[in-house]
């Protein structure tokens, strides 16, 4: 999942020229570094994403491609663009803020899934998820804006919260629920493959 493909396009200012360094990357490259923190500016829009786009994501993503893995053919997936402007450490995310926020949405649920199941060692999951300085406090590595943010957080901290009565109806918790449907969905399938 984390070394999937994405490009990051990034932008800095250098006198009367904009200079635009583009580079195909992983997932994990962008969200790995514990002091990165990526920033969904007011003038994007809120997270909007439904259960068709959530459903597409993560079936490409956990796609079950018998003859890929038989022919030995294990191609990463192309994300899609992810722009970024700013610096090494903070980025304001100019497109690609539904599949990154889908993506810690569906990290968070997982490390939830593992903690319930008696693994306690979510740590590595934590690292994509959080960022800080050492010795400093830990911050969603992703923010969203205003008026998902505290939502975002919520689910982020607790995914189960999105069954709390104020959360329900966000599409964030939609994207939760969803997200929670596939993971059961393909926990069956692979069961009753193990069990065949």
């Amino acid at each position: 999942l984390l070394q999937d493909s994405y490009h990051m396009w990034s932008r800095s200012i250098m006198g009367n020229t904009t200079k635009y360094d583009v580079e195909a990357a992983t997932v994990e490259r962008l969200l790995v570094p514990e002091s990165v923190s990526l920033t969904i500016p007011p003038f994007q829009r809120k997270y909007s994403w439904g259960a068709e786009e959530v459903s597409e994501l993560l079936g490409d993503l956990f796609d079950d491609d018998d003859w890929s893995r038989a022919n030995g053919y294990d191609a990463p997936y192309f994300l899609g663009s992810v722009v970024l402007a700013g610096n090494q450490d903070s980025y304001l995310v100019l497109d690609g803020q539904q599949r990154l926020t889908t993506i810690s949405l569906l990290l968070a649920v997982l490390k939830q899934k593992l903690e319930m199941s008696g693994h306690n060692d979510t740590n590595e999951i934590n690292k994509y998820l959080v960022s800080g300085k050492f010795g400093m406090k830990k911050t969603a590595k992703i923010r969203l804006q205003p008026e998902d943010n505290e939502t975002y957080l919520s689910l982020l901290n607790n995914p189960s919260n999105a069954k709390e009565k104020n959360l329900r109806r966000s599409t964030l918790a939609s994207a939760v629920h969803k997200i929670n449907d596939i993971i059961d969905d393909c926990a069956d399938k692979f069961a009753q493959r193990d069990i065949q």
